[in-house]
């Protein structure tokens, strides 16, 4: 999904640049956002939740001030698809009102 967002961005000729949470720092989270003009995060819903990595980044994201900047968040679940409305709420509730499109989800189909 993130480089489908990221193809999608740099066809309407927004530079884009692409950090994966799972391997980053919350420092490098925090630093990722300075001098962005917006951000988008994503998440798959993995038992319920969000995974761990990606609740640190948004931690990392809330003790930043880049509130004023446009974000998005977006995700894939199998069966419920919590991470998604769980992101745009730590968000919101963190004081980020700027979000530049409404969430994005995207369910996997399941075959029993």
């Amino acid at each position: 999904m993130a480089d489908g967002i990221c193809a999608g961005l740099t066809k309407a000729g927004v530079s884009v640049k692409l950090m994966d949470c799972e391997f980053a720092t919350a420092a490098e989270v925090a630093g990722f956002l300075q001098g962005c003009a917006g951000f988008a995060v994503g998440s798959p819903t993995l038992g319920g939740h969000v995974p761990t990595p990606v609740s640190e980044a948004i931690g990392a994201i809330l003790k930043t001030d880049a509130r004023d900047l446009p974000y998005g968040v977006f995700g894939s679940y199998g069966w419920s698809g919590e991470a998604v409305p769980a992101m745009q709420n730590a968000l919101r509730d963190g004081g980020f009102l700027n979000a530049a499109f409404d969430p994005v989800r995207c369910a996997r189909e399941t075959y029993a």
